[in-house]
């Protein structure tokens, strides 16, 4: 990688549907209160990050993956779920790192299963939350935009 050169990322906005009552219709219970999507209420799956910031599973794009394929892959190494992943990306952000910037496109993904062992369990944190609470708690402004987008609510930290 050189400097200045933009490297291309994915993310998964991990997320699951919940019944009126806030049991969640896949991925397993849980809590009341969620904001509400466009197809109804919603969690948002939130991990730390290496730093232990709040974020959402993202990293390169491995040779011969494409970045929908990627997404799936980074959810279920560093938060431990598996699910649908969705047809197209809901959004990007950039960031700095390694003297360049990178640019990372956000794809929804539907959790099915959550795992209680995975790959990066032992440094990585998980919490689920309401969309608009996932939204206000992720360290990156971008994200926060695209989690609340994605929620069909009001654009987050406007």
């Amino acid at each position: 990688m050189s400097d200045g050169e933009v490297i291309p990322q994915t993310a998964a906005l991990c997320y699951r549907e919940l019944d009126s009552g806030g049991t969640s219709v896949r991925g397993g219970r849980a809590a009341k209160g969620a904001g509400v999507g466009a197809g109804g209420p919603i969690e948002v799956l939130l991990i730390t990050s290496r730093s232990g910031n709040w974020s959402i599973p993202k990293g390169l794009i491995d040779p011969g993956r494409s970045a929908r394929e990627m997404a799936a892959i980074e959810a279920l190494e560093e938060a431990g779920v598996i699910g649908e992943v969705g047809a197209a990306s809901i959004g990007t952000f950039t960031y700095e790192k390694w003297g360049s910037t990178c640019r990372v496109e956000v794809y929804p993904l539907l959790v099915d299963r959550v795992l209680d062992k995975w790959l990066e369990d032992e440094f990585r944190e998980r919490l689920w939350l309401p969309a608009d609470e996932a939204a206000d708690t992720v360290a990156r402004d971008e994200v926060a935009r695209i989690i609340g987008s994605f929620a069909g609510g009001k654009e987050a930290r406007e």
